[in-house]
């Protein structure tokens, strides 16, 4: 495992959707993403010489899971209000629930969408989905990419 391995320094922790984890690794002259699908595991090499350029775009999906997590706990509590007590427990759970999610939603701040170009393609890093980890993760990185490109003569 990478974790074990001197070589690598874990630049993010495994970033989990729904069907996919992923990680960045920084190695001695490249970045390494890790991609583990169902029982597969797809390694992606990236140099630090041939980074163009690191883009990140903001996304609206932070405003939009606030909207979704707040309306359903306003309807949770208007049912509960009507509700006989027996049902309110039932409801109290639900919105217990929900609460969490828009917890955790705002706890992990504005969502982001990160882009790495190289000379040969543009790959998405799905690990960097949120902007203060996207942030720490890119000045760490911009320290090695400098470092390597200063190295290169013309």
């Amino acid at each position: 495992m990478l974790r074990r391995d001197n070589n690598y320094v874990r630049l993010i922790r495994f970033n989990r959707s729904f069907l996919r984890q992923s990680s960045l690794w920084l190695g001695a002259d490249h970045l390494l993403a890790v991609y583990v699908e169902a029982f597969t595991e797809r390694y992606q090499r990236y140099s630090y010489r041939d980074i163009q350029a690191v883009v990140v775009c903001h996304t609206k999906t932070y405003l939009v899971l606030n909207i979704i997590w707040i309306t359903l706990l306003g309807l949770l509590g208007l049912l509960a209000l009507v509700s006989d007590s027996s049902a309110r427990i039932a409801i109290a759970i639900s919105a217990g629930a929900f609460g969490i999610l828009l917890l955790h939603n705002l706890i992990g701040g504005p969502t982001c969408v990160c882009y790495l170009r190289t000379a040969v393609h543009t790959e998405r890093l799905y690990g960097l989905n949120r902007l203060r980890k996207t942030r720490r993760a890119i000045a760490a990185l911009k320290a090695r990419i400098d470092q390597s490109q200063a190295t290169v003569s013309t």
